[in-house]
Order: structure tokens, then C-alpha cells, then sequence
């Protein structure tokens, strides 16, 4: 629009106008561009959805780490509480079984592998110091994660004393969580490689003649080959000769290494 009243031309521009009712009025200087959506700003991410009314928030993890491998078993009461520990689990790399009782978990099939065990201090049927005392007895290699709402001194001191890797409070805090869980499965692993090697040691003394034992218990006194076969009633010939089978059916080497296989066998005696 050109306006000429003032002695030379002259260009008004308006602004959009909006009415409203009677009057109206110039609207705010035009956008720069297309509105931009606000985003949240990024955060560590939820394990789980929304939380219904009243449940416990789902568990976050400032520093996830490297994955976890095994398998973790979950017994608690609180549903809302056992998905919880279960979606932690799972977010880091591991697999979960969760069991609303500890009865159930006691029946449930044993698995080869390693696993730990996150239990409530107080399930509802079986007291949790007598679930962590057969899990000892049954499952060795199933370490125990105490949880509880609140905290006994003498339940927590009896726990610990009975080989509980953690006793945590809730609300449970997912890296500490984590971390005992991680701990859990790397004792598992090293009680099952115990396990095998035992077994392995069973074996091969399993293999072992009467006569061919009877030798290496008075080898591994350290008696001499001549004293061996004085007091079995036989030649030395026959003792050199039993000494050598059982140095390759026991696959070792040297005599000190006979001797600490004797060792271990007496901690833990063969079966055979």
C-alpha cells in the first residue's frame, strides 16, 4: 500500500489482525518458523512401564556395565516388586525366573549352570534363613541375595554368616542390585568349576585298583618304593610298576602333585 499525502510515496505494512468481539488489535510480530516440539531432556531408561497406584518404581541403573550371564531366580511375594528385580535382570543380559514363594522355587526342576538366588528375608510360607540353609545343602552353587522391608540385626548378621553374597533393604537400588547379582553368578561359576574338577578327581581315583590305592596311601606318606613293598608284601619291581599306573590313570606328573590330589580327596571323599 502506498500512501503520496506527504509529498512522496511511502509504503505502510500491517501486521496480521485478529478480531475478537468488537475491537481488535495487531497480533505479536510473526513466527521465526515452524513450532518446535519440547522434548525431555534424555534420561537413564525405565525397565518396566508405569507403575500402578501405590507399587514401587521400577528399578534404574545409573551405570549398566557389561552384560550379565546366568540365570537369576526371584522369590517374593510382591508382584510389583519381584517384575521389578526381573526386568533389572533382564535389562542387564541375564535370564530370570521369578517364583511368588519359596515353596515353589524348592520344587521347581534344578538346572545345570550358573544362577543365584534374590530372596526375600520373610516369604510367606518358608522363613528365609531356612530356604538359604537348604539351598546350601541341595545347591551349592546358588548364591543367596537377601531383599527385605525392613532390616533384623540378628536375621542380617545370621544371613551373612551363612554365606548370603548382600542383604539389601527396599526400596532396592538397582546398581547395588546389580552388582550383587554379579557377584552371585561369578561365585557360581567358581563353585561349579570346583564341582567338575572334583568330580574329575573322583573318577580317575575311581579307576584305581585296591592294590594300586593301597599304593599311593603309603606313597603320598612318603615312603620309599623298597618300605612300599615291605610292608604290602610284595617286590619293588611290582611297586614301581604300580606307582606308574597310577601316576597316568591320576594324570600327574610329579609326586607333589599326587600328594595334593590325596589332599583333596580326603577334604571332600570320593563317592566310589
Amino acid at each position: 500500500m502506498t500512501d503520496t499525502r506527504f509529498g512522496k510515496a511511502a509504503r505502510l505494512e500491517f501486521g496480521p489482525i485478529w478480531f475478537a468481539g468488537a475491537g481488535w488489535r495487531p497480533a505479536g510480530p510473526p513466527s521465526a518458523g515452524p513450532r518446535q516440539e519440547r522434548r525431555p531432556a534424555a534420561g537413564p531408561p525405565l525397565l518396566q512401564p508405569r507403575a500402578p497406584e501405590g507399587a514401587p518404581p521400577p528399578l534404574r541403573l545409573a551405570d549398566p556395565g557389561s552384560a550379565v550371564e546366568g540365570k537369576v531366580f526371584v522369590v517374593d511375594a510382591d508382584a510389583s516388586a519381584r517384575e521389578a528385580v526381573e526386568a533389572l535382570v533382564r535389562a542387564a543380559g541375564a535370564r530370570a525366573v521369578g517364583y511368588a514363594s519359596a515353596e515353589a522355587l524348592v520344587g521347581a526342576s534344578a538346572e545345570a549352570g550358573p544362577c543365584c538366588l534374590v530372596l526375600e528375608l520373610t516369604p510367606p510360607d518358608l522363613g528365609g534363613l531356612d530356604v538359604q540353609r537348604r539351598i546350601a545343602r541341595e545347591r551349592p552353587d546358588m548364591p543367596v541375595i537377601f531383599i527385605s522391608d525392613g532390616l533384623d540385626l540378628r536375621d542380617a548378621v545370621e544371613a551373612m554368616k551363612r554365606g548370603a553374597i548382600e542383604l539389601l533393604s527396599k526400596p532396592v537400588d538397582g546398581d547395588a542390585l546389580l552388582a550383587a547379582v554379579r557377584r552371585g553368578l561369578e561365585t557360581s561359576r567358581e563353585v561349579l568349576a570346583e564341582t567338575a574338577e572334583m568330580r574329575a578327581l573322583q573318577a580317575r581315583y575311581a579307576s584305581l585298583t585296591p592294590r594300586e590305592r593301597e599304593v599311593m596311601g603309603l606313597v603320598v606318606k612318603g615312603l620309599m618304593n623298597k618300605q612300599v613293598a615291605g610292608q604290602l608284601g610284595v617286590s619293588e619291581v611290582m611297586v614301581k610298576v604300580h606307582r606308574g599306573k597310577i601316576m597316568r590313570k591320576m594324570q600327574v606328573r610329579t609326586l607333589a602333585g599326587l600328594v595334593l590330589m590325596s589332599v583333596r580327596l580326603q577334604e571332600k571323599p570320593s563317592k566310589a
